[in-house]
């Protein structure tokens, strides 16, 4: 997974403090998760689901001694009916007002939480890493050659990830690649509130320096593999297009030889996401 980072998401700590959002809004699960959660369907307010509520299809039977289908013609004229586009169904609408009422309510109320969940997915941390689904991380910090007001960038983003995302996984750890490795724990702690703060504190301890080593970045992503994490996000400067693929597709290659699993089988660490920062350094 590769994503952009755009230099305008993040410019003061003070964009680390998040909207208030509804809790139904904010599970760190995929979309079609969320949809099984809070759909239409799952809450009875298909258009389907509604018309069986507040009326009954006009039917239409076959009658042998004419040959032919013919409509029911009760109530003919009584009840407002409803033609349904999909499959040219007719419905008899014989629901009171104030049931028609209730599900406009009903209707409304899921139209916003929609509208709350898709700003919530594309705003903040979200914008750039999406929504992390895994529940154990490593995160590994390459910042490359980038100028320090870049570096301080990153570290704004990263810090909206860990208070907005890593807060509500199980557990978590950084890794910072340099000549020699720096990792804030020697293994994925659990996450808590206190674990969060630390990792935040030790992101903006952290010294402004390249990443000298060719191989530094190889080392780190190795270091995180071995680790009990399920996924690694790494965060890095990237170069050149053609050098990142080429990296990309050796770090696949080597994590399913090492995942101890036959093809046919899910990998051991099935997802690796990039997120490239890739903002022009404005002084």
């Amino acid at each position: 997974v590769r994503k952009t980072f755009p230099s305008s998401v993040v410019t003061s700590e003070k964009r680390l403090k998040s909207t208030l959002w509804d809790l139904d809004v904010q599970p760190l699960i995929s979309s079609s998760q969320w949809l099984q959660r809070h759909g239409l369907k799952r809450n009875k307010l298909s258009l389907s689901q509604i018309l069986s509520q507040i009326g009954f299809q006009h039917r239409e039977d076959y009658v042998s001694t004419l040959g032919k289908f013919v409509a029911s013609r009760y109530a003919d004229g009584l009840f407002p009916q409803y033609l349904r586009a999909q499959d040219g169904r007719v419905y008899n609408l014989t629901a009171k007002k104030e049931l028609i009422l209730h599900f406009v309510d009903c209707l409304t109320g899921a139209i916003e939480l929609y509208k709350q969940r898709m700003e919530w997915v594309t705003s903040e941390s979200r914008q750039i890493f999406g929504v992390i689904l895994e529940s154990c991380i490593t995160i590994v910090l390459d910042f490359g050659t980038v100028c320090r007001t870049e570096y301080d960038l990153c570290r704004d983003v990263l810090s909206m990830v860990l208070s907005q995302q890593v807060t509500q996984l199980a557990k978590f750890n950084l890794i910072r690649t340099a000549q020699d490795l720096v990792k804030w724990q020697q293994k994925a702690v659990p996450v808590s509130e206190y674990s969060v703060e630390c990792a935040v504190k030790w992101l903006w301890k952290l010294d402004h320096m390249p990443a000298i080593s060719s191989t530094s970045s190889t080392e780190a992503l190795l270091e995180a593999i071995s680790d009990e994490t399920v996924s690694l996000y790494i965060s890095s400067e990237v170069s050149s297009k053609p050098k990142n693929i080429q990296w990309e597709n050796w770090i696949g290659s080597f994590i399913l030889m090492n995942s101890g699993v036959r093809l046919q089988e899910e990998p051991r660490f099935a997802s690796l996401a990039t997120i490239p920062f890739t903002s022009q350094c404005q002084l």
